[in-house]
């Protein structure tokens, strides 16, 4: 997909890996923001599947339009396009106090 937006802090961000919600941000004449667990990292990319998708500034989610037809699909992206990293829990991490 050719509409992912850069993000010029990418490497401030954790390292992504399988399992994680990454954030992405779609620009045509709309900002869009794309929620999407990884299922494969590689040096080169990373491949996740879509979730849902977002208004980028009311965070609202988006229940029609064309871009919605992304969701449930998998896209391949660069690491510097991901906005957000969110890990998943891993077994044997603890809350620490």
């Amino acid at each position: 997909m050719d509409d992912w937006e850069n993000n010029p802090n990418w490497k401030e961000l954790p390292n992504p890996e399988v399992g994680d919600i990454v954030h992405l941000k779609l620009a045509d004449a709309f900002e869009y923001l794309v929620k999407a667990v990884v299922v494969a990292v590689s040096d080169e990319e990373i491949s996740a599947e879509i979730e849902a998708l977002f208004d980028w500034h009311t965070k609202e989610q988006l229940t029609g339009g064309d871009k919605v037809n992304l969701v449930g699909k998998q896209a391949s992206f660069k690491h510097d396009f991901i906005q957000n990293v969110i890990k998943e829990p891993r077994p044997n991490q603890r809350d620490e106090f």
